[in-house]
């Protein structure tokens, strides 16, 4: 009967249990921004955009089921102030405490980061508009608070009872007491001192930090000053009333396993060679009667793990069964230090501990991004402390899980921890180097380093050439077809493996960055972030005809929302190549379009005001020189003249003086043709020299000397005409 009703629970919970995706939400303070990261397990299509008081992230398909308890507790709330989810729509959105901008990014295909940053948004941001209005989806929606119910006697007052009166925790009354109104006043005035008591005591302890927030950011009001009460970042303290426990636990409550079971330094037996001291251990550990030595043995596996030996040691933990309480951990160890998957799970509780057991534990968990505390501090200093070739063993694997979790600095420092090694840097450490590199935005230092490994043969060259084409793709520079189709073949080899993925992420970006932009767009092909990276390498690295293939849309199509952050380069492409109407659609998608290309889209739809409007207080010399273009388009030669005089452009100088007709000061300056035109325009025919038989010019003579002039003034203007270019037709 019990068997049947734990069935039919299941199956009821069934639909709901497979329809909802569980996505933990973690967060992380760094120099200069705030991190949050979410990691969905699966590629997923996303949005970003802007709200009246923050950003909201959308998920296509599926509704996620977000898990928010731990996100404030490693940040505070300067940036973020409030993170929540829509029980309409299980969009995501976040509230912005500052003046900062968010810059989300697909850290892989099934991971989102949105960094929180200080200051304005870059122009052109795709994740500065607003999302169109989303529908409703059904999915799991946050437990409704429950309601505060009022007792009917009155406000009650029995703050943990007899606590406070002789400094000992009242026993647990088998029914609660009936409270007992207070006289007026009385019952606020002892929560006051109760509470100053208590968060004094806390404050020492360290367990809440008692500071006075900042009022104003960066001329932006944030609330009004109070006292901000925050939760310490101490891993291992009590929640209970009293005192902070001595004794560290880990995140579900249970104690951490004391610092001596991990002191893997201390595990060899001298400084003589391995053989002697591997001869020494192996003896002695089976005695009378055949029975295994609990020491020796002990000795024996602690050594195996002390030189990386994972299955020697689990050999000898099978072969000589003892009783040990830290066989379990060994054996978790040993599979570690093998680079294979823990199935013991000693370790895995261990990962918020101030000890060395995190280490242990972010090595034995293959994603710590669904851990909800995981004590970097600690692992750093663990690290530190490991005998240096379990450092080079173990060093690329960790860093890359910290990297996972966005904790640049740890990773960074484990890194140091490697390479301060002697000796040649390995590969796997060279590469860490490199998605360092690129963690910190240095792309340029990331090719340097990979380029080397590519090349060489090696385990590590495949990751290698990964990362080095989307390394290159991402710094907007060309790549050899080869080289992708080389990663293509490796791809292909590791389409049912756990990166699959992100090699095919690197393909496609690979074949945009080698000009094959048709494979390219069909390989992002409902990823938007890889679209919109393919976007913008056919917006630089693309040719003249690759972006007429892919950029002129359709009668009556709109440029795709994904390649916003491209729209602005592709619109100045398009109007070079004199597709006004293309550009102009592409411009609108552009949040925050550049005044000058704005102009120069204007001039070339004839729109002189608009071209105005759009350079009006800007005053670099190329804006002055589209300010004048405009004057001149709506017939102001004159002002234009002023500007182009001022920027010491003569030929477009004289050119306005012309169209504004100022043929006096044409005819007094140097602008080649059209002064000597302007001059015998202005000058009357001269008359013939008098001579001895005619002392006066009869009318004959007098209209010889005007044909002459006439025939001079046209020569001045066919050299004008011969001099100036014709007028060019408005692009269509």
């Amino acid at each position: 009967m019990i068997l049947r009703a734990v069935l039919l629970v299941l199956l009821l919970a069934l639909p709901t249990l497979a329809g909802a995706r569980s996505v933990t939400v973690t967060s992380g303070e760094h120099d200069g921004f705030t991190r949050l990261a979410l990691d969905f397990g699966e590629p997923v299509d996303w949005q970003m955009g802007r709200t009246t008081d923050g950003y909201v992230l959308r998920v296509n398909g599926a509704r996620p089921d977000y898990d928010l308890s731990a996100v404030f507790n490693p940040i505070g709330r300067d940036r973020i102030s409030a993170i929540w989810v829509d029980e309409a729509t299980g969009d995501l959105n976040l509230g912005i405490g500052c003046a900062c901008f968010a810059m989300p990014f697909a850290f892989r295909p099934s991971i989102v980061v949105i960094d929180i940053k200080p200051g304005k948004p870059p122009k052109g941001s795709a994740f500065e508009a607003a999302l169109d209005p989303a529908p409703a989806r059904a999915g799991p929606k946050p437990a409704p608070a429950p309601r505060p119910v009022a007792a009917d006697t009155g406000p009650a007052y029995d703050w943990v009872g007899a606590r406070f009166a002789d400094g000992t925790a009242s026993p647990q009354p088998e029914a609660a007491p009936q409270a007992l109104p207070l006289p007026a006043g009385e019952g606020l005035d002892r929560l006051r001192e109760t509470l100053i008591e208590e968060m004094s005591r806390g404050a020492a302890a360290g367990l809440i930090d008692l500071t006075l927030p900042r009022d104003v950011t960066e001329g932006m009001v944030v609330g009004i000053p109070s006292v901000q009460v925050t939760q310490g970042d101490k891993p291992n303290y009590a929640s209970h009333l009293g005192e902070a426990s001595d004794v560290p636990v880990t995140a579900e409550g249970e104690a951490c396993l004391p610092e001596e079971t991990f002191a893997v330094g201390s595990w060899k037996l001298s400084d003589e060679p391995v053989a002697v001291q591997m001869s020494q251990v192996m003896s002695g550990l089976v005695g009378e009667f055949d029975k295994p030595d609990p020491e020796a043995l002990k000795r024996a596996v602690r050594f195996d793990l002390y030189l990386g030996f994972g299955a020697e040691a689990r050999a000898l933990l099978r072969a000589f069964p003892i009783e040990e309480a830290d066989a379990g951990v060994w054996e978790s160890m040993s599979f570690v230090v093998d680079g294979e998957e823990d199935t013991r799970g000693a370790l895995r509780s261990q990962a918020a501990c101030d000890t060395s057991g995190a280490l242990w534990a972010a090595l034995a968990i293959p994603d710590l991004t669904h851990e909800p505390s995981v004590n970097t501090r600690a692992i750093v200093r663990a690290f530190s402390a490991l005998p240096p070739h379990l450092r080079l063993a173990l060093g690329p694997r960790l860093a890359d899980r910290l990297l996972a979790i966005h904790d640049d600095l740890a990773a960074r420092s484990v890194r140091d921890a490697v390479t301060r090694l002697p000796g040649a840097t390995p590969a796997e450490v060279t590469l860490l180097q490199a998605k360092l590199d690129v963690a910190q935005g240095d792309l340029g230092a990331a090719e340097a380093r990979l380029a080397p490994l590519a090349a060489e043969p090696g385990p590590a060259s495949d990751d290698a050439l990964a990362e080095l084409v989307t390394a290159t793709a991402n710094d907007l520079k060309p790549i050899a077809p080869e080289q992708v189709d080389a990663l293509a073949a490796i791809a292909q080899e590791r389409r049912d493996g756990e990166d699959a993925a992100r090699f095919e992420a690197a393909v496609t970006l690979g074949r945009a960055a080698a000009g094959q932009f048709a494979e390219a767009f069909k390989g992002a092909a409902g990823q938007p972030a890889i679209a919109a990276r393919v976007w913008q390498i056919l917006s630089v690295l693309g040719t003249d005809d690759d972006v007429a293939i892919h950029a002129v849309l359709p009668p009556g199509a709109s440029p795709p929302a994904e390649a916003a952050p491209a729209a602005e380069r592709l619109a100045e492409r398009l109007l070079a190549l004199g597709f006004v109407d293309q550009a102009a659609a592409w411009l609108a998608l552009a949040p925050e379009p550049d005044p000058q290309i704005v102009a120069r889209l204007a001039l070339a739809q004839r729109d002189g005001v608009a071209a105005l409007q759009a350079v009006a207080g800007l005053e670099d010399p190329a804006a002055r020189d589209l300010k004048a273009q405009s004057l001149s388009l709506t017939g102001n030669h004159r002002a234009a003249a002023d500007v182009y005089h001022a920027l010491g452009n003569d030929a477009s100088y004289w050119t306005a003086e012309a169209l504004a007709l100022d043929w006096p000061t044409l005819a007094q300056g140097d602008a080649g043709a059209w002064s000597d035109a302007a001059r015998s325009l202005l000058s009357d025919p001269a008359p013939p020299p008098p001579s001895p038989d005619q002392p006066a010019p009869g009318p004959l003579a007098e209209a010889r000397a005007i044909t002459a002039s006439a025939e001079e003034t046209r020569a001045a203007l066919d050299a004008l005409l011969a001099a100036v270019p014709a007028p060019q037709l408005p692009s269509q």
